[in-house]
């Protein structure tokens, strides 16, 4: 829908914009996931590959309770960018 209005460029700009901060937190989320892991294996800990996989598990989860507000980002972007664009047209 928004494409329609602000085109497909001005679309991807705003979610690549937008996108990296949400990755970034990811990515770190699971850097900590892998460092417990290799602390357990240091530790000679048996129970080190079920908490990297509960660890993953739990980032992950908490990752997709973001995504709501990552949607709610994008969105209001894209409804300041179209209202900027409805006054240049009326």
């Amino acid at each position: 829908m928004a494409c329609r209005w602000i085109g497909q460029d001005l679309v991807n700009s705003i979610i690549f914009e937008k996108m990296p901060d949400t990755m970034e937190r990811l990515n770190r989320s699971l850097m900590a996931c892998q460092d417990k892991f290799e602390a357990a294996k240091l530790q000679k800990k048996l129970s080190g590959l079920h908490e990297l996989e509960s660890c993953v598990d739990q980032s992950t989860q908490d990752n997709i309770k973001m995504l709501p507000h990552v949607a709610g980002k994008l969105n209001a972007s894209f409804s300041s960018v179209i209202r900027e664009k409805s006054h240049l047209i009326f």
